[in-house]
C-alpha cells in the first residue's frame, strides 16, 4: 500500500472511479426506445366495424385504421386482430387511445409504457364487449404489465 499519496495519485483514483461509476448510470438511464403493440379483441357475437386512432403525448398519430372485426369464434373465444409493433416507445411515454364503434359512441383510454425490457411485451388491448342481456355493447381497454412470451 502506497502511504505517500499525491494530489495527482488522488485525482486520478477519484477520475477512475467517477468513470466506471458513470458507466454504470449510463446504462441504466439510455434506454432504448422498443416496439409497442396493440390488439382489438371481438368478444360478441356480431361483427363491428371500428376505427383506431392513438396519438402520442405531442398529438402525433401513431395508428389510425379502420378493422372490420368478425364476431367470436365459437368454443374458442375472441376474434382478434394484432398490430405489432406499430410504435417504438420508452418506459413513461403516454399514448391516447380512442377505439370509434360503428353503431356506437366512442370510448377514450390513455396507456403509459411500464415494461421496455428485453424479452416482454407492451400491448394496449381494446376488447368489444357486450352486457349480459346482449343488448349494448361497449368497449373495455386492458394493458399488459410486463408479459413475457410471443
Amino acid at each position: 500500500m502506497d502511504l505517500n499519496m499525491t494530489r495527482r495519485k488522488a485525482l486520478m483514483m477519484m477520475g477512475s472511479g467517477g468513470a466506471i461509476l458513470n458507466a454504470g448510470c449510463l446504462s441504466i438511464t439510455s434506454e432504448q426506445p422498443g416496439p409497442i403493440d396493440f390488439e382489438l379483441l371481438n368478444f360478441t357475437e356480431q361483427t363491428h366495424l371500428v376505427d383506431v386512432l392513438i396519438r402520442d403525448t405531442e398529438g402525433n398519430i401513431v395508428l389510425e385504421e379502420e378493422y372490420e372485426i368478425s364476431d367470436r369464434i365459437p368454443e374458442k373465444g375472441a376474434n382478434m386482430i394484432q398490430e405489432k409493433g406499430f410504435v417504438e416507445a420508452t418506459n413513461t411515454d403516454t399514448f391516447d387511445v380512442i377505439v370509434y364503434l360503428s353503431e356506437e359512441a366512442s370510448e377514450e383510454s390513455t396507456f403509459q409504457i411500464s415494461c421496455n425490457k428485453e424479452g416482454t411485451r407492451d400491448v394496449f388491448y381494446a376488447e368489444i364487449r357486450e352486457t349480459s342481456n346482449g343488448r349494448d355493447t361497449y368497449i373495455e381497454f386492458q394493458q399488459s404489465y410486463c408479459s413475457s412470451g410471443q
